[in-house]
């Protein structure tokens, strides 16, 4: 028996509880790991990288005006104020 028939064989006799975990895990691993991922006719290759999105996240993140600023000595001796 190969690996996925056994997975099989186990997920027959699991609980419609535990088979959503067991759901919710593998799309998790599937999307740490892309390139591991099946698609049309084997296993995606090292070089297949997927489309950025330019400036998705525009905005998101804002920069306090004294962000270039030297951090006072109290930062360094971990002093509190």
């Amino acid at each position: 028996m190969n690996t996925k028939e056994l997975i099989v064989s186990e997920l027959e006799s699991t609980s419609e509880e535990l088979l959503s975990e067991v759901l919710k895990f593998v799309k998790s691993i599937k999307r740490q790991h892309p390139r591991s991922i099946p698609h049309s006719g084997g296993y995606a290759n090292a070089t297949t990288t997927r489309q950025r999105t330019p400036n998705l996240e525009q905005g998101k993140i804002v920069m306090s005006d004294d962000f270039n600023e030297p951090l006072p000595n109290a930062f360094w001796l971990g002093v509190e104020d």
